[in-house]
């Protein structure tokens, strides 16, 4: 599958239009590789945006010792946001269950797309954001219910 091809099918760029996407093609976006069990991010770090296109990978937090599976990244998710947004400490390890693929979207990434595609990929991370607050009340909800029963 070609590289335009993957990112025709990331729902982050479902907005975008034939050209946007082959702007993104022939701009070279840092595209990187890493193999099962290599730390994406790593707790503590500062890092960047990153944009699964291939494989899974999971998140884990050290806790007591103990590192603890809190979610797992399948194609087309966005992860580093809080830190890249809020310029924090990264909260969580992100580790390749397999092969996989990211984009780094990084400052200069965003400096060398335009405007709209900028707009555009803020737009979606700002729903992503959104959704993820909405499921975190939800997840509150039921234990708060749980706590209450």
């Amino acid at each position: 599958m070609s590289f335009d091809e993957m990112l025709k099918d990331v729902p982050l760029f479902n907005d975008f239009s034939e050209e946007e996407i082959q702007i993104l093609v022939d701009m070279d976006p840092p595209v990187k590789d890493y193999v099962k069990d290599d730390h994406l991010i790593t707790e503590g770090e500062l890092s960047t945006l990153f944009l699964l296109v291939k494989g899974v990978c999971r998140i884990t937090k050290q806790q007591d010792g103990t590192n603890i599976q809190l979610s797992r990244l399948k194609p087309g998710e966005i992860f580093g946001e809080m830190s890249w947004v809020s310029g924090k400490p990264r909260q969580s390890n992100v580790i390749a269950n397999e092969d996989v693929t990211v984009i780094e979207m990084d400052q200069v990434f965003f400096e060398r797309i335009k405007p709209e595609m900028s707009n555009k990929i803020k737009d979606y991370l700002i729903g992503l954001l959104i959704k993820r607050l909405d499921n975190m009340n939800e997840a509150i909800m039921r234990i708060s219910k749980l706590m209450r029963a």
